[in-house]
């Protein structure tokens, strides 16, 4: 009989049933390369990790992205507290205001009035955070929406939360090093699973892990002027997205890869509308149409009909003169 865990119609994953199961699976993952290095060679952290997601709706390997354990205790990466609560139906509305002086985030729970919290920098000041070495110096303004919009959503959606921290809000706590007391457990097979999950948790610290920040070179990718730039970066992301020292959430690469696409787009086309504007001959008006021909297909058609109208205004002035 085949012991893999079973897969559910409704999500395409497999599906452990039992507690010999989700132990077979966390030993199949930890012995991946799909998984955050933290978790590599750690069935049991794998194991604690998933059991901890699945009590507030996220899938295993969801819950592998976006856990973490910061001063001892879970914590959830803030973009995926909002997708918590968005999933779990009762998140009606979520508006976000921020200026250099403050964030405001407003929350609405179905069925109840909205609310809203703001964090200022006065209130960073006051908390030691201001100034701070690190996100809190670079990106003040993120920094102080994420502390609103983690309070707002605890104050309305604690039951979806289960009491889990925020990341980047544990992050800024002072770091308890008292070493935790161990504690003694037995292996009573498939019917301890919980009592099994409930003592790991509370013996073993999960090293936190470290997404790096992609803000900075989004806004590198926004200030390229020309090609070489903008390719020379694409070097640097290529080489990032496979070093295994560096952890990149999945859905940051991918909007820095196409972020960086879209920009690389923006500089070829001007790039090639200089090139026609800078033809001299009737020669390199054909070959400029070749040009356009070939990247026929990178461009929207109404770019493309305008880089041929250049063209032709072009043609007709060497023509005149010639």
């Amino acid at each position: 009989m085949n012991n893999l865990p079973q897969q559910t119609q409704s999500s395409g994953f497999i599906n452990p049933q039992n507690y010999q199961e989700a132990w077979q699976f966390s030993e199949m993952l930890a012995a991946s390369e799909m998984v955050p290095k933290n978790f590599k060679g750690k069935p049991a952290d794998i194991l604690i990790a998933m059991q901890m997601g699945s009590e507030i709706g996220l899938k295993p390997l969801q819950s592998l992205q976006n856990i973490a354990v910061v001063n001892g205790r879970p914590t959830i990466w803030g973009d995926a507290v909002v997708a918590i609560c968005q999933s779990s139906g009762m998140l009606e509305d979520i508006t976000e205001e921020v200026t250099d002086e403050y964030a405001t985030v407003t929350v609405k729970r179905i069925g109840q009035e909205p609310h809203s919290v703001t964090f200022s920098m006065q209130d960073a000041k006051k908390a030691g955070l201001a100034g701070k070495q690190g996100p809190w110096t670079q990106y003040p303004k993120r920094m102080m929406k994420n502390r609103a919009r983690a309070y707002a959503l605890r104050d309305k959606f604690a039951d979806v939360l289960s009491g889990f921290g925020i990341t980047e809000e544990e992050k800024d706590r002072a770091i308890d090093v008292t070493p935790a007391k161990p504690v003694k457990t037995k292996n009573a097979g498939a019917s301890a699973l919980l009592e099994r999950v409930k003592a790991k948790a509370a013996t073993v610290e999960a090293p936190a892990i470290e997404y790096f920040d992609t803000t900075q070179l989004i806004n590198l990718i926004g200030q390229a002027e020309d090609l070489e730039q903008i390719n020379g970066i694409g070097k640097e992301i290529k080489e990032m997205s496979e070093d295994t020292d560096i952890n990149i959430k999945n859905d940051d690469l991918e909007a820095l890869r196409k972020t960086w696409k879209d920009k690389k787009l923006e500089l070829e086309y001007a790039n090639l509308m200089n090139n026609i504007k800078s033809c001299q001959s009737l020669d390199d008006v054909e070959r400029m149409r070749g040009v356009i021909e070939d990247k026929s297909g990178d461009f929207a058609q109404p770019d493309l009909q305008l880089l041929s109208d250049t063209l032709d205004m072009i043609a007709e002035e060497i023509g005149a003169e010639g």
